[in-house]
This record gives structure tokens, sequence and C-alpha cells, in this order.
């Protein structure tokens, strides 16, 4: 039984692994990937701070909350279609999931205030701070429609540079970590974005060749 549980743990790293660096070089070329990580990764934490009162979408598989991992696999499905069939509303997709993941830090700020300050019920600091989130998601949208690629990048960066940190169970509070993350995000950053410049490159239609000057017959030029 041991064993079992030390391979199935050795499986699940490496597949982590794997899959962030897949999408830390290549997430915003293969998008379905992204979205889909980002929208199960993102549900996730929603549902762990709105319904299961924790701080991340882990917490749902270590207290065993399997039919809110399920709705966040099936948000995450979506996401791999979306991003296999509707190209430009996967794009958006993911700015608005992304935009509002960052907001979740923001909300948890809000509620702390608004129920112990400002004495607002549990269901009013909720409702309002969903407000929040959707405006997350939408300055994530119009940041995305702005500056499309480079935002994907950042986007997918940050994505498989989170993953294997969690694969490997980094300590976050150590310099080595700290270097070692800055180096995998520089990494990502320059493949992505190389491979970003030769795709313009190649889809730029070439200029055409300068004329050629004709000299006049040599009769012309000595009659």
């Amino acid at each position: 039984m041991i064993l079992l549980d030390l391979l199935l743990n050795l499986l699940l790293v490496v597949g982590m692994v794997s899959l962030g660096g897949v999408i830390l070089l290549a997430g915003r070329r293969l998008l379905w990937v992204t979205l889909g990580v980002v929208s199960t990764v993102a549900v996730a934490n929603l549902l762990a701070v709105l319904v299961a009162g924790g701080d991340s979408g882990i917490e749902l598989v270590t207290s065993q909350r399997w039919w809110l991992v399920l709705v966040a696999v099936a948000a995450g499905a979506l996401g791999v279609y979306l991003g296999r069939n509707k190209l430009d509303i996967a794009v958006l997709a993911v700015g608005f999931i992304a935009g509002a993941d960052l907001s979740l830090w923001f909300y948890k700020i809000w509620y702390q205030i608004s129920t112990r300050q400002a004495q607002l019920s549990d269901n009013a600091a909720t409702v309002l701070g969903l407000g929040v989130l959707f405006v997350g998601g939408l300055i994530g949208i119009f940041i995305i429609r702005q500056y499309r690629e480079e935002t994907l990048i950042l986007i997918a960066m940050a994505v498989g540079v989170d993953m294997i940190g969690q694969a490997l169970r980094l300590d976050r509070s150590s310099d080595l970590t700290a270097v070692f993350a800055l180096s995998l995000s520089l990494l990502g950053v320059v493949v992505q974005y190389t491979a970003y410049l030769r795709e313009q490159k190649r889809t730029q239609p070439l200029a055409p060749p300068p004329p050629v000057m004709m000299e006049p017959p040599i009769t012309e030029r000595y009659p």
C-alpha cells in the first residue's frame, strides 16, 4: 500500500512538472491546454474560498470535497473545448479568468474589512465581493484585448511556474526557490516570445524586389 502511494505521488509529480513545462514553454501556442488548466485552477480556488472556506483549490483535494473538485474539472474540460474550437472566445475567457483569479486576493481583504469593520453580514459581503471578482475579470479582458500575445505569454509563464513549484513542493519563503522561479519565468518568456516573433516573421508578406533599371539598347546609346 505504501509502495502504491509512492508510485501515485511520483506519477502526479511527473505529470504536473511535465504539464507545467509545456505551458511554460508553449502555453500561448497551445491555448487549449493553458485555458483548461487556468479554468480548473481558478474555479477550484473560487470554490475553495466561497464554498469551502479555504484559501486555495488544493484544499478541496486534501479535504476530499470531491464534488467541488468535479466542478473544477468540468470547468477545465469546457476550457479545453473553447481553446480548440472557439479561439477568440478562449482568449477572452483566459483574460477574464486570470483577472478574476488575481482578484481573489482583494476579495479576501474586502471580506475581512466588510465583516469586521463595516459589520456587514456574510451574505452581503459575499455578494459585494463577487462584484470585485467580476470587475477584476473585466480588467483582465481589457488588458488581453489590448496586448493579446504579450498577456497570453505572461499568463502561461505564471501558470507553468506555479504548477512546477507546487509539484516539487518548493518552499516559497526560500531564496533558492525565488531564484529558481525567476529563472523559469525568464526562460518561459524568452522561449515563447522568440517563437511569437518567428511566427510573425513567417506570416509577413515578402517585400517585392526593387525594380531593375533596364539599360537602353546599344544602338540608342551610340547612334
